[in-house]
C-alpha cells in the first residue's frame, strides 16, 4: 500500500498494524524519531486515521519515512515542494559516471595517505563546501586525524575524515559518490564513535534536517554548520536511518520548506 494524499489514513492504519504497533505506541515512536512529534498522541492519530484531521504535508511525508516507505507527492504536492526538489544533495553534486562497486575499506592516519590523494580530497571538499579542508580541520584543535577511505581498484569513491581528541569525534570531510558509499562510510563511523559524535552540515538540506531535529550546533568560525549527534542517533533514529539508506530523497530536501 502506497502513503500518499488520498490514501494517507488507510496507509498509516495498515502500516501501524503490519509493525503491530497500538496508536499511543505509534505517537510514541514518531516523537523519538522527531521533534515535530512531540505533541503528537493517541488522539491525534486516531482523527490522522479516521480522516477527521490531516497532518500537514512534510508529517506526513516523514510518518512514510519512519515507517519504511515513500510517499508519493500528487501534483499540487510536487509544486508545492518546488524550490526544496530543486536542492542538490552531495551524491547528486559528486555523482560518479561508473557504477563501481567497492571493494576496499580501510582506516589510515590522514598522514600516511599520498600526495595524489589528499590533493583530490583536499579539491572535492573544497568544491562541496567552498571552505578548504586546512580551515576546516583547524576549526577543532589538538585533533587526531583518521581517514576512511572507500575504494575499488584504488579509485576512491568515497572518504570520511575523522578527528579525535579526549572530548569527542568530529566528522571534518564526508564525500561520496552514491548512497550505497555513504552507507558503508557510516557503518564505519558507527563502530568507532562511541557516545557523541559532531557533525557537518555538508549541503543545504542536511543543515535543515540538523536544525528541526533540535540537535546542538557546535560554535566554530567555519562556513559549515557543525552539530553535536548521539551516535544512537546514528544506529537507531528511524527518520535518519531512512535518509542514509538513500531510499528516498524527497523529504530530506522538504525540510528546506520550514525555512
Amino acid at each position: 500500500m502506497q502513503f500518499c494524499r488520498d490514501n494517507f489514513s488507510k496507509a498509516l492504519t495498515f502500516y501501524r498494524k503490519k509493525n503491530k504497533l497500538s496508536q499511543d505506541q505509534l505517537a510514541q515512536e514518531l516523537a523519538l524519531n522527531h521533534p515535530m512529534f512531540e505533541a503528537v498522541s493517541q488522539s491525534i492519530l486516531s482523527k490522522w486515521e479516521s480522516t477527521k484531521q490531516e497532518p500537514p504535508l512534510l508529517k506526513r511525508m516523514c510518518i512514510a519515512n519512519i515507517l519504511g516507505q515513500s510517499y508519493k507527492l500528487n501534483t499540487e504536492e510536487r509544486n508545492q515542494l518546488k524550490h526544496a526538489q530543486s536542492l542538490e544533495l552531495q551524491h547528486q553534486k559528486f555523482h560518479n559516471i561508473y557504477n563501481y562497486q567497492h571493494n576496499k575499506v580501510e582506516s589510515i592516519s590522514w598522514g600516511k595517505l599520498d600526495r595524489f590523494e589528499r590533493n583530490l580530497i583536499e579539491k572535492s571538499h573544497l568544491n562541496l563546501t567552498h571552505e578548504p579542508l586546512s580551515c576546516t580541520i583547524n576549526h577543532f584543535r589538538n585533533v587526531d586525524l583518521n581517514i576512511i577511505k572507500v575504494t575499488y581498484n584504488d579509485v576512491l569513491l568515497g572518504h570520511c575524515l575523522i578527528g579525535r581528541n579526549t572530548k569527542y569525534h568530529v566528522v571534518l570531510s564526508m564525500i561520496f559518490t552514491n548512497t550505497e558509499i555513504l552507507k558503508v562510510l557510516f557503518s564505519h563511523l558507527e563502530s568507532i564513535i562511541q557516545e557523541k559524535v559532531i557533525i557537518p552540515a555538508l549541503t543545504q538540506s542536511a543543515n535543515y534536517f540538523l536544525k528541526y531535529m533540535q540537535y546542538e550546533q557546535v560554535d566554530t568560525q567555519s562556513i559549515l554548520p557543525f552539530y553535536i549527534m548521539p551516535v544512537d542517533d546514528l544506529k537507531n533514529n528511524k527518520l535518519l536511518r531512512y535518509f542514509i539508506e538513500g531510499e528516498d530523497d524527497s523529504t530530506l530536501k522538504s525540510f528546506a520548506l520550514k525555512e
